[in-house]
């Protein structure tokens, strides 16, 4: 009987126009929420969001770093106060923040900067690019506020690291404004060769211009030996994507080998 009314109401609801709005509306109010628990609207700052935390708790254990979306620094600052390098990659298409970078980091020979953008496949591409450094300068149209677009190159992660024949990535920080997947895919071989320790990447409301979801990026890590955690202030979650599925807003997700999670969860310290 109840699921009869249920069936009923849901059918109504669906073919009234009226209807229809009001749960599309409540389903963004739904989404809302959901992206709050995730850390939506608490901070974009490191120090405050959990992301600062999450890399203190295996930053000992770091020699070789890429910063795909190194914008002004502020990742890669953030590593040089707490240990040294021995190298370190800054992918960055952005014509204001790499002057900005080579400026900030001209006395650290371990770092270089990589004046592309970084994707699954060499090539080149439409990027839109803010003034100023902006931040949500992105490869994916629709996204960054008042922008110019230009063509850029796009490189690998596993291009760039065979070519200088680095060991390992022990942490690959992606912060790609909707085309993080897409770099995650271009470090397919180093995932594979179980060559990445630790990382992080940026999950927003860009991927879904961008054709792809939380979900697959999860699974697709999994298949390669590695688990995803939800970066909060308090520590590091499990997700729970058949549960909260898609919903787009700004959080961030740690990545880990298989091998060092329970080593990597004893330090930071669970929630």
């Amino acid at each position: 009987m109840i699921q009869y009314a249920l069936n009923q109401t849901r059918r109504k609801l669906a073919d009234s126009r009226i209807g229809l709005q009001f749960v599309a509306k409540l389903r963004n109010q739904c989404e809302l929420v959901i992206g709050s628990a995730h850390g939506w609207g608490t901070s974009c700052d490191p120090r405050l969001n959990g992301e600062a935390k999450w890399l203190r708790s295996v930053v000992d254990k770091v020699r070789y770093v890429v910063d795909v979306g190194a914008n002004r620094g502020e990742w890669a600052g953030l590593v040089l106060r707490e240990h040294e390098l021995d190298g370190a990659l800054l992918i960055e298409p952005s014509l204001s923040a790499v002057e900005i970078l080579r400026r900030q980091f001209s006395n650290h020979p371990e770092i270089e900067i990589v004046e592309a953008a970084a994707g699954s496949a060499p090539g080149t591409v439409r990027f839109f690019e803010e003034q100023d450094a902006g931040e949500t300068s992105s490869l994916v149209e629709g996204f960054s506020a008042m922008a110019n677009s230009r063509q850029v190159w796009v490189t690998t992660i596993d291009t760039e690291i065979e070519r200088r024949g680095w060991p390992s990535v022990d942490f690959l920080k992606i912060d790609a404004e909707g085309y993080d997947f897409r770099v995650l895919e271009g470090s397919r071989r180093l995932f594979k060769q179980r060559k990445v320790s630790y990382g992080q990447f940026e999950y927003n409301g860009p991927w879904r211009l961008s054709g792809t979801t939380l979900t697959y990026a999860i699974s697709w890590l999994k298949t390669l030996g590695y688990q995803s955690f939800l970066i909060k202030a308090d520590g590091l979650h499990v997700p729970d994507v058949d549960t909260y599925r898609e919903y787009y807003l700004y959080s961030n997700y740690a990545i880990i080998r298989n091998d060092l999670v329970e080593d990597a969860l004893q330090n930071i310290g669970r929630p």
